[in-house]
């Protein structure tokens, strides 16, 4: 008898009644019975064999597949960051070991805060304040040599408690609620000042006593002179009201740093608060207010207030060279000035610039964009200077806003046309993809204002801010505090922890805070020859507050 074994291997297993039908019919039932069940065997175990080397083959092609793919993924990855600010930047051996204990620490937060679904970064400034400064990284931060704050306001650079404590308390202090304005009012005179209908001068000092509980009484006035009462996106349910509240302080500070003495002594206070959270120089906004004494003479010429800020600023440089390198100004006036104002302002600007180098750096337009005038409303007056050949730096607010397509929405671009050195805010630039390239090619960066946005209802989570793409791409930004005594921060710390916690991914960096700390240098108004000096001031600060870290802050 001959068997052909391929007619049993088949993919089909055969049965035992067709196994029997191809097996001579001579044999004895138990043998028919035998080689069926050994061709079943047979037949059983051939698919099995060809299965698992099919199995086996295909396990070799996934592991191939699997390789590919993580290969390609770190490709995508490392190409994804090799843009992103600060990678590039090589550390020393020492910068290793204090960025190691930084890491440890944002891992730390970063994590406790994934799994708590609680992130700071989350909840408004004014009730997470307390929670940040209990933070290892904003410790470390606040040691950190911050290079120069390029955007902020001279009515609202320090501590407002500095002007209630050295000027609320003076007898020739006076204030009244004005009716009229629905604004706290206040002034300094030598005798007390005629009331109105709407105003009913007070000595101050004399209505603290009076109130019985001094410590409120300066609480309230602290109050009136801060958003810092609770969270301001529940008190003010819309941005204008936000904005209404935010203008009103200014009103109020007015009457309190328009009197000369606290003007000087006020600006004395930012300059030390720069100094105290490690900032080596500072580009202040300023609309150059008029001045007056307690005997009622006014200086009204922007002039008179430059060269107050100019005194100040020589002799603080003087106490403090090995610290502070200086200041400069930049004149502004508000966004609903007429133009004949604006024109007279231009024409101001030039001429202090050309008689005050060394302390005027521009100009700039300021306040709600949303409901401002825009650039190109002013367009005539903003290009005198192009057309009579005379410098005028401009430093533009601009893309404050949430809006797309309005209006308010080209002023970046209105901005980049008239040559800006930089761009205050630049919120709205993530929509504007062209404007972005555009601004990397001109050198124009973006002063990034992260505590602002989110008080003023821009953005109320960290991790939604735009300077989160800005850091992916390496976009030009610094990090700046705006109007920091309004919501109760100082100097630049508060801001630099927001960026590094809420808007950088979890593996990145010291390098982020060290690259973000040389771009306030080299965007600055300086020249170049001042700008090294600056960095060389700066990094040796740096080296400092490396050995700092190493040996203050242990790893958690």
């Amino acid at each position: 008898m001959t068997l052909k074994l391929n007619d049993y291997l088949s993919s089909k297993t055969p049965s035992i009644g067709t196994v029997a039908c191809k097996l001579d019919m001579g044999l004895s039932r138990k043998k028919i019975v035998f080689f069926a069940a050994l061709f079943l065997v047979i037949a059983s175990v051939a698919p099995l064999a060809i299965y698992i080397e099919n199995i086996l083959n295909q396990s070799t092609k996934s592991r191939h597949a699997a390789n590919d793919y993580m290969s390609n993924r770190k490709v995508l990855l490392e190409e994804d960051a090799v843009n992103r600010t600060g990678y590039r930047l090589k550390l020393s051996s020492n910068e290793k070991k204090a960025n190691a204990i930084l890491m440890a620490w944002k891992h730390k937060e970063l994590d406790k805060a994934f799994s708590t679904a609680d992130f700071i970064g989350a909840d408004s400034f004014i009730t997470a304040k307390s929670k940040i400064e209990q933070s290892q990284v904003f410790k470390i931060i606040k040691k950190m040599p911050k290079g120069a704050i390029l955007h902020v306001h001279d009515l609202a650079l320090a501590d407002f408690h500095w002007l209630i404590k050295n000027i609320t308390y003076l007898k020739m202090c006076y204030m009244c609620y004005d009716a009229k304005l629905q604004l706290m009012q206040f002034k300094i005179s030598a005798s007390k000042p005629n009331s109105t209908a709407s105003c009913n001068w007070v000595s101050t000092p004399i209505a603290r006593k009076q109130s019985g509980d001094p410590i409120k009484f300066d609480k309230d006035l602290y109050d009136n002179l801060t958003m810092t009462r609770g969270d301001p996106s529940k008190l003010y349910p819309t941005q204008n009201a936000l904005w209404v509240k935010f203008g009103g302080i200014f009103g109020i500070l007015l009457g309190l740093l328009g009197f000369e003495d606290a003007f000087s002594g006020y600006y004395t206070k930012g300059l030390e608060e720069f100094r105290d959270d490690n900032i080596q120089y500072a580009e202040v906004r300023s609309l150059l207010i008029p001045l007056y004494d307690a005997s009622g003479n006014t200086h009204s010429d922007p002039e008179y207030a430059l060269n107050v800020y100019k005194n100040v600023t020589e002799k603080f440089v003087k106490t403090y060279q090995k610290d502070f390198f200086g200041a400069k100004m930049i004149y502004i006036k508000t966004r609903t000035s007429s133009k004949s104002d604006i024109q007279q302002a231009v024409n101001k600007g030039i001429y202090l610039k050309k008689k005050y180098p060394e302390i005027l750096a521009g100009f700039d337009l300021v306040g709600q964009e949303d409901t401002g005038n825009t650039l190109l409303h002013y367009i005539n007056e903003l290009l005198i200077p192009k057309v009579t050949g005379a410098d005028l730096p401009y430093f533009f607010h601009a893309g404050e806003t949430n809006w797309e397509g309005q209006t308010v929405d080209y002023n970046m671009a209105d901005a980049l046309l008239l040559k800006t050195q930089r761009i205050g805010h630049g919120f709205a630039f993530t929509k504007h993809n062209v404007l972005m390239k555009k601004a990397t090619s001109m050198g124009v960066s973006a002063e990034v204002c992260p505590i602002s946005n989110q008080i003023l209802g821009l953005v109320s989570d960290m991790r939604n801010h735009p300077a989160a793409v800005f850091i992916d791409n390496g976009f030009p930004m610094t990090v700046n505090s705006d109007d920091p005594a309004i919501w109760g921060s100082t100097g630049l710390s508060h801001d630099f922890y927001e960026v590094f916690m809420g808007m950088t991914r979890y593996d990145d960096d010291i390098r982020v805070l060290k690259q973000l700390a040389i771009n306030s240098i080299r965007y600055s108004s300086l020249s170049k020859e001042e700008q090294a000096k600056l960095y060389t001031m700066w990094s040796k600060k740096w080296d400092e507050f490396i050995n700092v870290v190493i040996t203050q802050f242990p790893s958690p």
